[in-house]
């Protein structure tokens, strides 16, 4: 392991590119538990970075010794220094650069198809803003066992910094496609026999009554908006959430999570008859 004690180091420089979201090939991790969940979905680390007392303590030898020997270079930093590089205000001690996984519309309906042995659905969300709704909904994508995601343009960077906390690792194991337009996705739907199903507060039909065990794409609009009304027309059903009167919308995570373990019941019920 090799100690930086300048800014002018070019490994310092080049992680704080990647942490500004100025490398799109690469992505910035930090913490214990993402530098831990990053070994396991075996990401390929291009350099890890350790503050001095972190690097020290026994309790984070392990994690040290594994990481010094799957990333590319290892750096340990003082103190200082390294809060300087981290992106939340208590750092606690490890960061890494690695290559930004790779996903495609052929692995989601690959799971769409039944293949994976997951729920036969895809999430799309439309120009989602909220780091930390990105995150939750990506976790719960998991949780459940759903094929993957698609994000359409407007949309926040499924593995920038914010995002990644939230999603606790989960967008590195899930097939996540970014910046497609919806037009795309309703032509691929239609291409893979998946039905599209949108969400609304206004939708006649509650989200109970759909038959979830069909393979789906299912769509969330944008946190203030919903479903933009020119998207609509691409929608073969509409279906809501029954909400207490008086109460407008419910979150956008809240609202997927709701929606995607009634299809994990259903699915599950299904398979026990």
């Amino acid at each position: 392991m090799l100690s930086i004690t300048s800014k002018d180091n070019r490994h310092f420089k080049s992680a704080v590119r990647v942490r500004n979201g100025k490398e799109k090939d690469l992505i910035f991790i930090e913490g214990r538990r993402l530098a831990s969940e990053a070994l396991r979905s075996r990401l390929k680390i291009r350099e890890a970075f350790f503050s001095r007392d972190f690097a020290s303590a026994e309790n984070s030898l392990g994690l040290v010794g594994a990481l010094d020997e799957r990333a590319d270079d290892a750096f340990e930093l003082p103190e200082k220094l390294f809060n300087s590089l981290a992106d939340t205000k208590s750092p606690q001690g490890v960061l890494l650069v690695c290559e930004r996984p790779v996903a495609s519309l052929a692995k989601i309906a690959d799971g769409i198809a039944g293949e994976n042995d997951g729920l036969k659905l895809a999430v799309v969300l439309e120009k989602i803003s909220n780091p930390g709704n990105l995150g939750a909904v990506l976790r719960t994508v998991e949780a459940v066992g759903a094929a993957g995601v698609i994000t359409t343009p407007g949309s926040v960077d499924a593995f920038a910094p914010s995002v990644l906390r939230g999603s606790m690792g989960a967008a590195f194991r899930l097939p996540v496609v970014e910046k497609l337009a919806m037009k795309e996705i309703f032509s691929w739907a239609r291409e893979i026999g998946a039905r599209v199903i949108g969400t609304a507060a206004d939708a006649g039909s509650e989200y109970t009554s759909v038959d979830w065990n069909k393979p789906i794409v299912a769509v969330f609009g944008s946190e203030a908006h919903g479903i933009h009304d020119e998207e609509k027309e691409g929608v073969e059903e509409m279906a809501r959430i029954p909400l207490a009167e008086g109460v407008e919308s419910l979150n956008l995570a809240v609202s997927a999570g709701i929606i995607l373990f009634e299809a994990k019941r259903q699915i599950e019920s299904a398979t026990r008859k």
